[in-house]
């Protein structure tokens, strides 16, 4: 991880924090560089994780145990439309704190259950998009 990752990171770590999320774990492993860092207010877990170079930054219902996590392109989809499948780290950092409102209200338990059918509606899109030779 390079400096800026670095401080990409502490920068978001300071912003969760201010919205009252706290850290809940951090785990690095891998001939990659993997790792996974995950913070959490109770009723919404953040995670950021790179995955063989990739980074992605997901948000998931803390009390979901489907393992459903909705990546921040998916989430600028749901709030603002459509653009870029793959965003860089701070491209999807900045668009969750921008949009962080909109975000945790679409997550808010009179909302929940829309938010999930819409952002599963629109992670098949993505995938059509995405691989089109599964869906022929």
């Amino acid at each position: 991880m390079n400096m800026n990752e670095s401080e990409i990171i502490k920068d978001f770590a300071a912003f969760l924090a201010s919205k009252g999320f706290a850290f809940v774990a951090e785990s690095i492993g891998g001939g990659f560089g993997d790792r996974v860092i995950e913070w959490s207010d109770g009723r919404l877990t953040v995670r950021i994780v790179r995955d063989r170079g990739h980074w992605s930054v997901d948000i998931r219902d803390a009390d979901d145990r489907s393992g459903e996590c909705y990546e921040a392109a998916l989430l600028r989809d749901l709030v603002v439309g459509g653009g870029l499948d793959v965003l860089s780290l701070s491209a999807q950092i900045d668009f969750l704190e921008s949009n962080w409102d909109a975000i945790a209200d679409a997550f808010s338990p009179n909302r929940i259950a829309e938010t999930k059918r819409e952002l599963r509606y629109l992670y098949e899109k993505w995938l059509r998009r995405r691989l089109p030779g599964l869906f022929r």
